[in-house]
């Protein structure tokens, strides 16, 4: 009898483990990052970008989601990048669904990370590297960390709001972000809650929700990447603009919806709801252009009367996102902007005496 037992558990056990293994890495993910790409004019780039990716080991699988119906990817459009065939996932879409796809090719994957970004954007290996270190050693893991332009790390400080409820901004996602999946799948939850009812057309702007319902101030980091070749790019120009602005307003009207509702577990986790503003919005970081370090600091770029400050909150349900960037750009002037952009922290590690750090007192 006793044999017998030890020789079922010998084989009750390892299949046990198994799926209990299975279990775990479908819930809570297993460690690394899965990098998500949307396709849609620009196979050219993306193929450059895989090639980049491929160098980290940390990349545990490349996700290409084609949002273009007229043409079907395959491994062999990718096979000049080197990358093996299983690192490479790809899905032709039936039909374009814009910027949810890549929360939901995240929120699918089998990392505890994803990296995205757009296809117009190369960002460096090191500072892929350096993003995902940082994470290792940060207290909240939760909290996506933005890579931005300059000028896209200006437009963030300057669309920051703060009141006793109200704390959020608005970042891009696609200059790359590092994010919890975890994090994907709340947002996700959140966006197809039926309370809010959004229409699908605001579901497939889901990167003009996704920092603003957070409500958080955003995590940005300035960054130099190398700019691709972008023709008709869906969010330039005069149309992209004000579609832009459009769905921001928006998303700062269903933020409103969620903090008013008085049952806190209505909505799920996604929103932050706690009445204190981070102190670590105050730390400006950089990652180094070619190692994968950080460089910081606590000096304000921002002069007094920009963001983000204290305002009331009747003030905050009146505002009008693209009015408050005009005005803060005002204040800060052409000389503040261009001091801003062209000698941002990332600046202080190019290797250009011309472009050096500066601050607001142009120390």
């Amino acid at each position: 009898m006793e044999s017998r037992l030890l020789i079922l558990a010998a084989i009750v056990l390892p299949i046990g483990l198994y799926f209990w293994t299975i279990y775990t890495q479908q819930a809570l993910g297993v460690p690394g990052i899965t990098a998500v790409l949307l396709n849609w004019k620009r196979l050219d780039n993306n193929v450059r970008i895989v090639a980049e990716l491929c160098k980290l080991d940390t990349i545990a699988q490349i996700r290409i989601w084609n949002n273009n119906p007229s043409l079907q990817l395959h491994f062999r459009d990718f096979a000049s990048t080197g990358c093996p065939e299983q690192k490479i996932w790809i899905h032709n879409s039936p039909q374009n669904v814009l910027f949810l796809a890549r929360y939901i090719a995240c929120a699918s994957s089998y990392t505890r990370h994803c990296f995205i970004q757009d296809d117009d954007y190369l960002v460096r290996a090191p500072v892929i590297q350096a993003l995902y270190l940082y994470l290792q050693e940060a207290t909240n893991s939760e909290q996506p960390i933005h890579l931005l332009a300059p000028d896209a790390h200006l437009s963030t400080a300057l669309l920051s709001i703060s009141t006793s409820r109200i704390h959020t901004s608005f970042a891009w996602l696609g200059y790359g972000t590092i994010v919890a999946r975890s994090h994907v799948r709340s947002f996700l939850t959140l966006l197809h809650h039926p309370l809010l009812d959004m229409k699908m057309d605001e579901r497939h702007m889901a990167d003009n929700y996704f920092s603003v319902l957070g409500n958080r101030i955003s995590t940005i980091w300035i960054d130099q990447g190398e700019p691709l070749h972008h023709n008709d790019a869906f969010t330039v120009g005069t149309e992209g603009d004000h579609r832009n602005w459009l769905f921001a307003q928006k998303a700062l009207d269903r933020l409103i919806t969620v903090l008013d509702e008085p049952n806190l577990r209505t909505f799920g986790p996604y929103t932050d709801r706690s009445l204190s503003l981070r102190s670590s919005s105050i730390i400006t970081r950089a990652p180094c252009l070619r190692d994968s370090c950080v460089v910081e600091t606590n000096i304000l770029l921002l002069p007094n009367g920009t963001p983000p400050h204290n305002m009331s909150e009747e003030d905050a349900r009146r505002l009008n996102f693209r009015e408050t960037f005009l005005y803060h750009s005002a204040v800060l002037g052409s000389e503040g902007i261009e001091r801003y952009v062209r000698h941002s922290l990332s600046a202080l590690v190019d290797g250009d005496y011309e472009t050096s750090f500066r601050s607001p007192k142009g120390e």
